[in-house]
């Protein structure tokens, strides 16, 4: 199988499923839900999701990355896998809804109530289960199908969620957006599950305590490698909760630009759920080497896509917010100018954590991580308390900024994967351009589709012109299965 080109055939088959689904459920869903529920209700919600995230590896203990790694490379072991694993995965999910209940008793974020907790803690423990299915799906070589597993639960959310809210908005509550979600969640799940089952069969081998154990102990070192990069993602959220008055509120803000910031995120997590299995391949046969080119490509895409897109968010982000909220305040439109080139960071990181995972430096991971996460509560701790909002969204952005640029040094270091010193160069004038474009529309302030229209049309021909987007040679590629 030719990976790179059924890499670019998967991207672009994934890409076209987000883009119409995931970007609905958030801009006509969740951007309405905060509108009628109001900033305080959400800004609830937002927190003590945030909190869930920050201690979401404790419904998974790093399985889902062992499991992917491993089913990839060995698709023979998954039902064993699913045997063993399955009763350690249910009993995580267990202790992460105790810890997320205690958690809530004794911040600010409690104050939303107990059904919301309790919703919120059921929804991520189906989440983490939905996610370790898919990597099983992915790793049987089924990528279309776990690209439709991907959309499913939003495009199930869309129905549970926005039917009430379309036709009750007036007594609609942040409880049925949570409840809509988790039922979402668990309807997805059960599909994944009949699945696989039709696929591998039915668990049969006798859960072993002592194997299982084993493959936990193995999975500890994902573990820290994903806590310590929930503690530098989410503590800007977490620390506002904190610190800031009218915390609530604030939260709500931030919400508000977050969210544009999680829809462009979807698309370094798309590109690493696709990255993983396949770069897992290509180092069990080839090493680093192999997957050169396809972490070279990888780049020159996303790059691309995210620079353009930080540029645009920047540039139109006061007629965006004013277009997307009943009310916005100067801090809105700040916030999300900051959070927008934190995507472009962000999705540099989902590549080379991708790389770095399947070559198995997860000691080199969790080394950066941790310092990622001592630095933005440093940092954080000096910034939020006197700045608010925007000085959470700083905090983000220098972080990630930080992170990128270690992981990308340690990988090409440590792996001898080809540097390429022209592409960094390239990147480097790629974003002065887009960031003056975005600076230049942002004061001329023209209508919004010009404005669009301007930002993309330069990243665009920009791109071509550095050769990132070579467009004849990706449709020789699709149509005669040729390599890039």
């Amino acid at each position: 199988m030719n990976l790179r080109r059924e890499f670019v055939v998967n991207i672009l088959w994934l890409i076209g499923l987000n883009v119409l689904i995931k970007p609905f459920f958030i801009f006509g869903i969740d951007r309405q839900v905060q509108n009628t529920v109001g900033e305080v209700a959400y800004g609830q919600y937002f927190a003590l999701l945030s909190w869930a995230f920050l201690i979401q590896i404790l419904a998974d203990a790093g399985i889902q990355q062992l499991n992917s790694n491993h089913t990839a490379r060995h698709p023979v072991l998954i039902n064993r896998y699913l045997s063993l694993l399955l009763p350690i995965k249910l009993v995580l999910g267990g202790l992460f809804t105790l810890i997320l209940v205690g958690i809530a008793q004794v911040t600010p974020a409690g104050q939303a109530g107990a059904p919301l907790i309790y919703a919120i803690a059921a929804t991520q423990v189906g989440m983490s289960l939905l996610l370790y299915l898919r990597t099983n799906v992915a790793a049987l070589g089924f990528y279309r199908t776990d690209s439709f597993l991907s959309i499913c639960d939003r495009l199930l959310a869309i129905m549970f969620c926005g039917l009430p809210l379309w036709i009750w908005p007036h007594c609609y509550t942040i409880e049925w957006f949570a409840l809509g979600q988790l039922v979402a969640v668990w309807v997805t799940l059960l599909v994944a599950a009949l699945w696989l089952i039709w696929q591998v069969g039915w668990p049969r081998h006798r859960v072993r305590i002592r194997h299982s154990l084993r493959i936990l102990r193995q999975s500890l070192p994902y573990a820290a490698v994903i806590l310590a990069m929930s503690v530098y993602s989410r503590l800007d959220a977490v620390l506002l909760d904190w610190f800031s008055h009218d915390a609530p509120a604030r939260v709500g803000i931030y919400a508000a630009a977050y969210r544009l910031l999680d829809a462009a995120n979807m698309l370094g997590y798309i590109f690493s759920t696709l990255l993983l299995p396949m770069l897992a391949r290509l180092f069990q046969h080839g090493g680093a080497a192999a997957a050169s080119p396809l972490v070279y490509l990888s780049n020159k895409i996303i790059f691309t896509i995210s620079i353009t897109l930080a540029a645009l968010l920047t540039g139109l982000a006061p007629t965006i917010m004013l277009l997307l909220y009943h009310k916005t305040e100067p801090v809105y439109a700040t916030t999300l100018s900051i959070l927008a080139w934190t995507h472009v960071a962000v999705s540099g990181i989902y590549i080379y954590v991708s790389v770095l995972t399947v070559a198995e430096n997860l000691r080199l991971i969790l080394k950066i991580a941790v310092f990622g996460a001592i630095f933005s509560l440093l940092l954080g701790l000096c910034l939020v308390p006197h700045f608010g909002v925007t000085g959470a969204a700083a905090t983000g952005l220098a972080t990630h900024i930080s992170m990128v640029v270690a992981l990308a040094v340690v990988a090409h270091k440590r792996l001898d994967l080809v540097a390429h010193t022209s592409f960094w160069l390239q990147s480097a004038l790629f974003l002065c351009v887009m960031l003056a474009a975005s600076m230049l529309v942002r004061a001329w302030q023209p209508l919004w589709f010009i404005g669009a229209a301007t930002i993309g049309c330069t990243g665009l021909l920009l791109a071509m012109l550095m050769g990132w987007l070579p467009l004849q040679q990706i449709k020789t590629m699709l149509l005669n299965k040729q390599d890039i």
